[in-house]
């Protein structure tokens, strides 16, 4: 964990020192057919409606990457991840999404892009799909996640992640 924090800090001083910014998206679109339940915010985003990320007051994480990349391995969809989540070092949202008259319980959290990537077409509004593999796998207590990335080298840069599953874990 430590060594976690390390290279986390180092790299948000990384940026600050070569002046590389953020770049904040504001518009998203759930591009599939489940509507989306923001919890504590009590609001509904249906399918294919855009909506402003910071009129429904949304927090959007102000840190780029994969942690658990950083961490040496590719297991974004651990435990242990999704508590650094839910532990609010990075911001994520209680959510509850409607998919075929079944619901589903998890978190979303939306992330900033780097600005040389402000002009990409992923960093143009936060596109939201949840393929039917997820929902399978989200059954019986199981968690799943499932996210939209842009590639940074050989590093998966996450724009936005939902944890889901058919049972509330929060």
């Amino acid at each position: 964990m430590k060594k976690f924090v390390i290279l986390f800090t180092a790299l948000i001083l990384y940026q600050k020192i070569n002046g590389q910014g953020l770049y904040v998206m504001d518009r998203g679109c759930i591009k599939d057919v489940f509507s989306i339940r923001f919890i504590d915010q009590k609001f509904i985003i249906e399918p294919d409606n855009f909506f402003s990320v910071s009129q429904l007051k949304l927090n959007v994480s102000e840190i780029i990457g994969n942690p658990s990349k950083r961490r040496g391995k590719d297991d974004f969809n651990s435990e242990a991840v999704l508590k650094y989540y839910t532990n609010k070092k990075v911001i994520s949202h209680r959510i509850s999404i409607n998919h075929k008259n079944k619901t589903y319980y998890g978190r979303i959290a939306f992330f900033s892009v780097e600005n040389k990537h402000k002009n990409d077409a992923v960093a143009s509004y936060y596109k939201i799909s949840i393929p039917e593999d997820y929902f399978l796998q989200a059954k019986d207590g199981m968690k799943t996640c499932v996210y939209e990335y842009y590639m940074k080298d050989d590093l998966k840069i996450f724009t936005w992640a939902i944890w889901l599953s058919d049972i509330p874990f929060d």
